[in-house]
């Protein structure tokens, strides 16, 4: 009797243990998944497509289980890449180039063996490169206003106020120090302005062999400002046709400026009498006329309206009013 009794119990248990995962199974599939015990420290992704290959994992917890993302970072071989904005708050040093394709931000210093390139601007206290091709380049792009693609601002005070915004220094022969180029059709290659009492641009001859200053081109002042010529004319009433030979009017660009009329016109009011209508205001510059081919002339110069001149000449020798002449005019 005793061992019916084992026997039985011990089918009652076989019983149990056989239903018990059939159960379990059961009550998964009524919720639709199994639901696995998970470990209290797992890792794993946060989705399907959140652990790519090549980039450095970004890690997720907030204590126990962690998830784990794609970051902007990536790498591939001995490069690294940043999908975005990069902030550094110490130094950011490197043996080679740093390519930055959106804004490159640290309060530290910048030093590289090869160059540095910034899609989206670039800011540092201080940039050092080391490279025999382009040390420091940045592109603008889009519709923003006095934005630079490369700004240096230097501010102090008292004696210690000899400062500069940008240096640039070249020791080869055919080198530039600082060079500048426009493509738009009214771009500044270089530009240097004061709201001060300072100088806009200054150039220097520091050991008196070369040159402070050179143009390569017309040059071209404001109207109200001196220094520079606005016009200058060399001109044929002595004999017709009546014509102005030879010319350059600063308000002009290109050839306009210096191909005869260069914008001006001349007229004949009478014998020896003509007019020159600059085309702008002359009526409150400098005008200083002189004749040429021997003659001893003196010219006398009437303002008609704001923009046309009537010279006349007398001639000295003759004693003739109206004496036509070949003459240079220049307006300042």
């Amino acid at each position: 009797m005793k061992t019916r009794q084992t026997i039985s119990r011990s089918l009652t248990l076989l019983l149990m243990a056989c239903a018990l995962p059939l159960l379990a199974q059961s009550t998964a599939n009524a919720h639709g998944k199994a639901q696995p015990q998970v470990d209290p420290n797992e890792i794993f992704c946060a989705n399907g497509t959140a652990c790519k290959a090549g980039f450095v994992p970004l890690f997720a917890t907030a204590g126990g289980n962690a998830t784990v993302g794609s970051s902007i970072m990536s790498q591939s071989g001995f490069v690294v890449k940043i999908g975005g904005s990069e902030t550094a708050t110490g130094n950011i040093s490197a043996g080679g180039t740093i390519t930055a394709t959106n804004g490159l931000n640290t309060s530290g210093n910048i030093n590289a063996t090869g160059a540095v390139f910034s899609s989206l601007g670039m800011v540092t206290p201080t940039l050092t490169t080391n490279t025999s091709v382009g040390g420091v380049s940045s592109t603008m792009t889009g519709g923003g206003n006095g934005v630079g693609a490369i700004q240096g601002s230097a501010t102090a005070t008292g004696a210690a106020g000899f400062t500069f915004g940008v240096i640039g220094q070249s020791a080869s022969d055919q080198g530039r120090g600082v060079f500048g180029l426009a493509t738009g059709a009214t771009g500044v290659g270089v530009i240097g302005e004061t709201n001060n009492t300072g100088i806009g641009v200054v150039g220097k001859d520091l050991n008196g062999r070369g040159l402070a200053f050179a143009a390569t081109g017309n040059v071209q002042q404001d109207r109200t400002s001196g220094g520079w010529v606005k016009a200058l004319l060399f001109v044929n009433t002595a004999q017709p046709p009546y014509t102005i030979q030879r010319c350059f009017n600063s308000t002009l660009t290109g050839a306009a400026a210096t191909t005869p009329p260069c914008g001006f016109n001349l007229l004949e009011q009478g014998p020896g009498v003509f007019t020159i209508d600059f085309g702008f205001e002359v009526d409150d510059r400098y005008v200083h006329a002189n004749a040429f081919f021997a003659t001893f002339a003196v010219p006398s110069l009437f303002p008609v309206d704001p923009h046309t001149l009537q010279v006349v000449w007398y001639d000295v020798f003759k004693q003739q009013v109206g004496a036509g002449e070949f003459y240079s005019l220049a307006v300042y």
